[in-house]
């Protein structure tokens, strides 16, 4: 899911002429830092997934952590070991 979304905002790029200093200062991050993420060198963290989903439009994905603060039933879940395996994730509501 990372990787489809380092692709996914390629395209994004691409298609609406957004430079890639512009989009780093949209996502809070170095011009740099991003061309990393971009190029393969740099891993791209879950919750930077979800503001680049955000950036291209997608309004409904969260966050592990939004989805623990929105909908309170699922925080028992939430424990060291859980979050180390599930972090990667986000989800999408429907």
């Amino acid at each position: 899911m990372l990787n489809k979304t380092i692709a996914d905002f390629k395209k994004y790029l691409t298609a609406t002429g957004l430079k890639q200093y512009e989009a780093a200062e949209q996502l809070g991050i170095e011009k740099g830092h991003l061309n990393r993420i971009l190029t393969g060198k740099r891993n791209l963290t879950p919750q930077m997934a979800v503001d680049m989903r955000r950036i291209m439009g997608e309004k409904d994905i969260l966050s592990l952590e939004e989805c623990v603060e929105k909908y309170p039933i699922g925080s028992f879940f939430v424990n060291f070991e859980f979050y180390l395996r599930y972090s990667s994730q986000f989800v999408h509501i429907y």
